[in-house]
């Protein structure tokens, strides 16, 4: 279990941080396609890892993507229009993504990767 939530918080990192260019950081919030690709970028770093560790499932995904995308979209609209503290508004915003993580991570649909809960 902790080798699997090691691969996904890494994969996270990766898709989250590494991969999002400071262009993409810029501008994500005025270009619905930057934050598009953002997310596609999230959600892809974080399937692989969860096939790689046999949890994956497309619902698990599209939960990614849209989720991400949300929450960075609210993320953005506190920082850049009602000018939050970047410190208080990335604590919130990365809370936000465990909890998405978690979920993907914990639930298993009933037969899917062999897994049944």
């Amino acid at each position: 279990m902790i080798e699997g939530l090691l691969w996904v918080g890494f994969a996270h990192a990766i898709g989250d941080l590494a991969l999002q260019t400071g262009f993409m950081g810029m501008t994500k919030h005025i270009y619905p396609q930057v934050m598009f690709a953002h997310c596609i970028i999230y959600a892809g770093c974080l399937s692989i890892a969860l096939k790689y560790i046999n949890r994956y499932s497309l619902w698990k995904f599209v939960f990614l993507l849209t989720g991400h995308f949300i929450i960075d979209t609210i993320s953005s609209y506190f920082y850049w229009e009602l000018w939050c503290e970047y410190g208080k508004v990335n604590f919130y915003d990365q809370l936000a993504h465990l909890a998405q993580i978690l979920m993907v991570y914990f639930i298993n649909m009933k037969g899917e990767n062999g897994h049944k809960d």
